[in-house]
């Protein structure tokens, strides 16, 4: 392994420990043009190679015990960046990915004497594979004292451990425990996430088997109700036969009661009387198969109703249901909730149900309907012809313990609507300062050149910073040092009471077995990844961001994401006062997440909107908001348009949104947008 050492003399300690000591003593450090700070940064001098984050090994403390004796303590370990360490006096090894070894030597003896920080990062290099292999049982020891001692990202890594059952049992209960430790939320803020009421696993089993014997239920369901249809054939050709006999039986008995009040007719009247017998014979019988028939029938609906009224209660609350995108309208009627949708055209509808129980079905104005493992939907309806037309729609979801939920909603023309009066303006200054690094590439020197990435970022840029509030940075066809200085300088003047996005849109790489993604800058090479952007670089330097929200978009790829469990999902049908008090707690967490487009490169929109599929959704949804969004709900409603223009276009495309691992993801929560005009 080739090393890099950096050795201070001894005399530049003192110096930068009384620097240190010094600079404790000032006060904050003023506001900052955060624009103008990154844009310098940019052009600055220097390659990006001083700002990779390095385990770097500080000089002791000096210290004087008395009067008389002055020592110096035992060095420490910090993960910062190249630079910092050199100015801070410290000793650093560059880092080798492939061998951890060194770095285990760094943490390991300071995670043995008890520093939470140190056992976190033990922790870390037996999960990536210090010695020689992931060790998660290792891992999770270590995660375990780390958390015990309040080290928030060890109990968000501990938590997936025990949801994957690495190198622990499996375990969801025991995986959100240690989320809800992390997020420090109470038991009332709790209760309004779907994270909350996750089942153990002896329920977790419980439902499997209900589930399976509902899909053995639901196909016996399923033959019934077709015996039940042909019964019911039968029986409204029974009743037409019924009919037609009591009419063929009324005018014979109306035609013999004419014969007999004529003479000399008994011959016709005997003739006559038998017809009516006979046809009364078959009309009584008509009437004998009709009740059985329906008697058939009734036996049948019941059985039927049997079937969807067995049901156990194993506790769980039952189904709720929302609709995601385009969001609802509350009218002037409090009781009406109404979508506008244009005139002419069909329009989808997408939406979420949720059931901890297990579904049993989801029904669409009668229509059955998919849901997806996240439980969305979504539908399609016919286009309305004039603006005074509404069409209603009625959602109606039972789960497995025969719980319902029903959403009743009306499709409205445009402009039509009369909405609510609009709502107080609220304190949102705990949402904190809003800050963007927006890139975008498109004049490759070696990969294929691209039409729409500047044109994407510049129109995010502009939507970020006019409708939202961010204080944007932009950077067109950048190169490696571009984004690294830039992140750098972030990591220099955010606090933690500020949200960084970073939307990136250009050439991705992604290595897939070893789950490695890139980025690619213009002046980067196909066969030379030596300008690539390793995006484990981008992770070290989030962990290092003091920013409490830092939220990667990239229409492009993201290597070394976490599952989605400990992302904060707010129960469907909360009031506007409580779903903006749970979001304003949720925004005191810190968060590291990345949204992606579900491909390697930008894929543009056939329908003439010059952006990309993944831009024009992500655009579309932020410009049609108008309340404080967390970015699951954002997500949702982008991956079902996405989903939807892109198999028009015969372009496999599914976006993610997940926590990023290692990069210092502390909690249950979600980067949230808050438009200006709240």
């Amino acid at each position: 392994m080739e090393t890099a050492c950096k050795n201070i003399p001894f005399s530049f300690f003192i110096a930068v420990t009384l620097m240190v000591v010094l600079s404790a003593c000032t006060s904050d450090p003023p506001s900052v043009d955060t624009v103008k700070a990154v844009t310098g940064a940019i052009n600055a001098p220097g390659g990006p190679e001083t700002y990779e984050v390095v385990d770097c090994l500080l000089p002791g403390q000096i210290r004087q015990l008395g009067t008389q004796v002055t020592y110096v303590t035992e060095r420490r370990p910090v993960r910062t960046t190249t630079e910092d360490c050199a100015i801070r006096g410290g000793e650093y090894v560059a880092r080798d990915r492939a061998d951890y070894g060194t770095s285990l030597k760094f943490w390991l003896s300071e995670a043995q004497k008890g520093s939470a920080e140190a056992q976190y990062y033990t922790a870390t290099l037996y999960e990536r594979g210090a010695g020689g292999e992931p060790d998660y049982q290792r891992a999770a020891n270590w995660y375990r004292k780390a958390a015990e001692q309040g080290d928030k990202r060890a109990a968000v890594n501990l938590g997936r451990l025990y949801e994957q059952g690495l190198g622990v049992s499996k375990d969801p209960a025991q995986a959100f425990t240690w989320f809800a430790k992390a997020s420090g939320l109470d038991d009332a803020a709790l209760s309004l996430l779907t994270n909350q009421q996750l089942p153990n696993a002896q329920a977790t089993t419980r439902i499997r088997e209900l589930e399976q014997a509902l899909a053995t239920t639901n196909q016996e369901v399923t033959r019934l109700n077709n015996h039940l249809q042909e019964l019911q054939r039968l029986a409204e050709t029974d009743r037409r036969k019924s009919q037609d006999a009591d009419q063929r039986y009324q005018a014979a008995r109306a035609e013999l009661d004419q014969l007999r009040e004529r003479p000399d007719q008994s011959e016709a009247i005997a003739k006559a009387d038998a017809r009516v017998k006979q046809i009364q014979e078959e009309m009584d019988r008509a009437r004998r198969e009709l009740d059985t028939r329906n008697t058939d029938i009734v036996q049948l609906q019941q059985k039927i109703a049997s079937f969807e009224t067995n049901a156990i209660d194993l506790g769980f609350d039952g189904p709720t249901l929302e609709i995601i995108d385009p969001p609802l309208a509350r009218t002037r009627s409090k009781e009406q909730l109404a979508i506008p949708i244009n005139t002419g055209s069909q329009r989808s509808v997408t939406g979420r149900v949720l059931a901890p129980a297990g579904l049993r079905s989801l029904m669409v104005n009668g229509e059955k309907m998919k849901v997806n493992e996240d439980g969305v939907f979504t539908s399609t309806f016919g286009a309305l012809q004039s603006p005074s037309d509404e069409s209603v729609v009625q959602i109606l979801a039972v789960d497995t313990q025969n719980k319902r939920a029903a959403l009743k909603f009306v499709l409205k023309g445009k402009g039509t609507i009369q909405p609510n009066p609009q709502v107080p303006k609220q304190d949102l200054s705990e949402f904190g300062h809003y800050h963007a690094l927006v890139i975008g590439n498109d004049h490759y020197k070696h990969w294929k050149v691209l039409k729409n990435g500047i044109s994407d970022a510049t129109a995010v840029a502009k939507t970020l910073k006019e409708q939202y509030g961010f204080h944007v940075t932009i950077i067109k066809d950048s190169i490696r040092s571009d984004i690294m200085n830039a992140l750098n300088e972030y990591r220099k003047i955010l606090n933690e009471n500020d949200n960084l996005l970073i939307y990136y849109a250009g050439h991705g790489h992604l290595e897939q077995d070893i789950d490695r993604g890139y980025w690619i800058p213009v002046n980067a090479e196909i066969d030379n990844n030596s300008e690539w952007v390793n995006l484990s670089d981008v992770t070290d330097l989030l962990q290092l961001i003091s920013a409490k929200h830092v939220m990667v978009v990239a229409d492009s790829c993201f290597g070394g994401k976490l599952t989605r469990s400990s992302l904060a999902q707010l129960k469907p049908g909360l009031t506007a006062h409580a779903r903006l008090d749970i979001l304003k707690k949720l925004a005191k967490r810190r968060v590291r997440t990345a949204m992606t487009s579900g491909g390697v490169n930008p894929v543009l929109d056939a329908g003439g909107s010059g952006h990309s599929v993944f831009a024009e959704a992500f655009l579309g949804v932020l410009e049609e908001n108008d309340t404080v969004l967390e970015a699951e709900r954002l997500f949702l409603a982008i991956r079902s348009r996405v989903v939807s223009t892109s198999q028009q276009i015969h372009s496999e495309q599914i976006p993610t949104y997940d926590p990023i691992h290692m990069a210092g993801h502390e909690s249950i929560g979600d980067f949230i947008f808050v438009p200006r005009a709240l």
